[in-house]
C-alpha cells in the first residue's frame, strides 16, 4: 500500500510539474512534506514489518490525503494581481527591530548551549519548551520575510542577504533550513528562470547540506535515533488511526485545530495558557504520564484524523491544494513580493497578519510620501499680480 502511495504522488506530481511547467507548484508545495518524511522514510517497513496489515488505514489515509490535495489544485478560482510592498527598505527596517526583539530573550538559551552544531540542537530541544517557544516560530517567519523582501528587491544575492542567510543554521531544527531551500528555489525558478535540471541541482544541494549539518548536530547514536524517530511517525500515526477506528477513543470534534492557534500566545504573557493544546491534545489522551513529562511524539496525520476522521484528511487536503493553487495563481499573475509570501508560506492567521501589517505600513508611507510630494495650496492658487 505505502508503495502504491509513493507512485500514486510521483505520478500526481510529474502531472502537476507539467500542468504548471513548474517544479515548485501547488501540489508540490502542498505535499511534499508527506511524501518526504511520511512516505519515503517508511518504506523500509514494508519489508520488514511483521504486520503489514496493522498500517492498512494509515496508508488509506496517506493516498486519501494526496487526492485531497491534488483535487484541491483542480479548483481555480478567477485571481487578481497583488500590488508589491513598495517601500521595502523601510518595512525591512521594521522587520529589523521586531527580529532583534524576539530573539534578545532567545540568546542567553543560544549562548548556554555553546555556539556549534550540537549547540544549536541543544538549544532548539531547549527554547521550544521554555515559555520562549512562540518567540522562536514567529523570529524565523521574520528572518524568512526579512531574507526573501531583500531577495525579490535586488533580485540578487547582496550582502545584506549573505549576513542573514547564516541565521537559520542557528536555529538547530532541519526543517527550518530545509523550509529556506524550498522557499530559495520557488524564488530561483519564479524570479531568475532557473531550468529544471538547475533547480534540482540546487535541491540535491541543499539536501546535502542538511545531511552534513544533521551529522556534526548528532552523535552516531543520536543520529540513528534521528532516523528512528521518523519511522516513529508512521507508526504512531497507525497507532492512533486504529484507535480511532477500534472505538478505544472518541474523536476531538475539531478540539485539536482549534487550539492549536494557542502556540503563538507566548507563555510569558499567558502564564495559565493550557498545557494541552493543539497536537499536545493527543499527547495527553494517550501518553498522559509520558506527556506530563514533556514527551510529544508527532502523530503526522493522525493528529488530523482525530478531529473527524476521513472528513478532516479530506477537508484539508482539498483546501490545502485548493488555496495553493489560488495563490499561485495569484503569484503569476503579480509576482510580486507579497503575492510570493502568500503562495510559499502555509496559510495561517500570523502569516496573514504579517502580511496585513506590510500592506498598512506600505500604505501609511505611500501615502505620506504623496502628500509631501504634492503641491502646496498656496503654489496651486498663485494668480499674476
Amino acid at each position: 500500500m505505502l508503495i502504491a502511495a509513493l507512485i500514486l504522488s510521483l505520478v500526481l506530481g510529474l502531472f502537476s510539474t507539467i500542468r504548471y511547467r513548474k517544479v515548485f507548484n501547488p501540489f508540490t508545495m502542498e505535499a511534499y512534506f508527506t511524501v518526504l518524511f511520511m512516505i519515503v522514510p517508511q518504506l523500509f517497513l514494508v519489508t520488514t514489518s511483521p504486520n503489514p496489515e496493522y498500517y492498512f488505514w494509515s496508508d488509506v489515509v496517506i493516498m486519501i490525503y494526496i487526492v485531497s490535495i491534488f483535487a484541491g489544485t483542480l479548483i481555480n478560482v478567477n485571481s487578481f494581481k497583488l500590488k508589491p510592498i513598495e517601500n521595502v527598505h523601510t518595512v525591512n527596517t521594521l522587520n529589523i527591530l521586531l527580529y532583534a526583539a524576539l530573539v534578545a530573550p532567545l540568546i542567553p538559551f543560544l549562548l548556554s548551549k555553546g555556539i556549534s552544531a550540537q549547540g544549536f540542537r541543544a538549544f532548539y530541544e531547549t527554547v521550544v519548551f521554555s515559555k520562549y517557544a512562540s518567540f522562536y516560530e514567529l523570529s524565523k517567519l521574520v528572518l524568512y520575510f526579512l531574507i526573501f523582501f531583500k531577495l525579490i528587491n535586488r533580485q540578487r544575492f547582496s550582502f545584506g542577504v549573505l549576513i542573514l542567510f547564516p541565521l537559520v543554521f542557528f536555529y538547530g531544527s532541519r526543517f527550518v533550513i530545509l523550509d529556506f531551500i524550498i522557499y530559495l528555489c520557488v524564488f530561483l525558478e519564479q524570479f531568475r528562470d532557473l531550468s529544471m535540471r538547475r533547480i534540482i541541482a540546487v535541491c540535491l544541494v541543499g539536501a546535502a547540506a542538511i545531511l552534513l549539518y544533521s551529522t556534526y548536530q548528532f552523535t552516531t547514536a543520536r543520529l540513528s535515533e534521528m532516523l528512528v524517530s521518523y519511522f516513529d511517525i508512521y507508526r504512531n500515526q497507525a497507532f492512533v488511526i486504529n484507535k480511532l477506528m477500534d472505538g478505544d477513543i472518541d474523536y476531538f470534534h475539531g478540539e485539536i485545530y482549534a487550539s492549536s492557534y494557542l502556540k503563538y500566545i507566548p507563555r510569558i504573557i499567558w502564564e495559565g495558557k493550557p498545557k494541552a493544546f493543539g497536537f499536545a491534545i493527543l499527547n495527553y489522551a494517550i501518553f498522559p504520564e509520558k506527556a506530563a513529562k514533556g514527551y510529544m511524539p508527532s502523530f503526522g496525520l493522525g493528529t488530523a484524523f482525530a478531529d473527524f476522521g476521513f472528513i478532516s484528511i479530506v477537508l484539508i487536503g482539498v483546501m490545502g491544494g485548493f488555496i495553493r493553487n489560488f495563490f499561485y495563481r495569484l503569484f503569476a499573475k503579480s509576482k510580486s513580493n507579497l503575492s510570493f509570501f502568500l503562495f510559499i508560506f502555509p496559510f495561517s492567521f500570523v502569516t496573514n497578519f504579517f502580511i496585513l501589517f506590510y500592506i498598512f505600513v506600505d500604505f501609511l508611507l505611500t501615502r505620506w510620501s504623496s502628500k509631501k510630494d504634492a503641491p502646496s495650496n498656496q503654489q496651486l492658487n498663485v494668480t499674476d499680480p
